[in-house]
C-alpha cells in the first residue's frame, strides 16, 4: 500500500470532519498496488446517512489540498443509488484505511 501513516491521519480527520465519525473508508486504485508509482488516490467511504453533494465536493478539495495530490472519491451513502460498478471494485479491492 503506497500511502504513509501520517496521510492516512489527514485522510482520516478530513473524513471525520466532512462526513462524521461513522464513515467507513478504503483505499483502492493504483496505490494498493506497491509495484506501481505514481497515480492518484482512490478513496470509497461508506457513510451511513444521506450526503449532499456539496459536502463530498468539499471532502475532494480539501483532501487533494492536504494531500497534495489529485484524489478520487466515491461515496456510498444511504440516500444515493449505490449499485454501480465503481462501487463493487472499491469493496472487493479496497484496503480498510479507517473505521470509526
Amino acid at each position: 500500500m503506497r500511502v504513509s501513516s501520517n496521510q492516512i491521519q489527514q485522510i482520516a480527520a478530513v473524513i471525520d470532519a466532512c462526513f462524521g465519525n461513522d464513515a467507513v473508508v478504503r483505499l483502492f486504485g493504483s496505490r494498493v498496488d506497491d509495484n506501481k508509482k505514481g497515480g492518484d488516490i482512490d478513496l470509497y467511504v461508506e457513510v451511513p446517512e444521506p450526503v449532499e453533494w456539496g459536502v463530498i465536493a468539499k471532502a475532494k478539495r480539501r483532501l487533494e489540498d492536504v494531500m497534495g495530490i489529485k484524489v478520487d472519491l466515491v461515496v456510498n451513502d444511504a440516500g444515493r443509488r449505490n449499485d454501480f460498478p465503481i462501487v463493487e471494485i472499491a469493496k472487493k479491492t479496497g484496503v480498510l484505511l479507517c473505521r470509526r
